[in-house]
């Protein structure tokens, strides 16, 4: 194991919060070459060759297209006096 994998176990494991969109976590452990973090927005990181990776992506950015597409469709909706 190298030295900068248990930096990246020890930051996996430390984190409270998703790091996308704030979520408490819910479940997560490590230890000493595995982590695994699980979010209540359904995000779920793991170590993977080495790496922090993601295993089960956030779906805020999701949310937050959505949001801006629902806030252009108004926009030009008030533009077009309809709204």
């Amino acid at each position: 194991m190298t030295s900068l994998l248990s930096y990246r176990v020890r930051k996996l494991v430390a984190q409270a919060n998703c790091p996308a969109c704030g979520q408490t976590i819910i479940n997560g452990g490590g230890g000493i070459a595995f982590a695994i973090s699980t979010f209540a927005c359904g995000a779920e990181f793991v170590i993977a060759n080495n790496e922090i990776a993601v295993s089960k992506p956030c779906p805020s950015g999701s949310h937050v297209a959505a949001a801006a597409l629902n806030r252009e469709a108004a926009a030009d909706a008030a533009k077009a006096g309809v709204v």
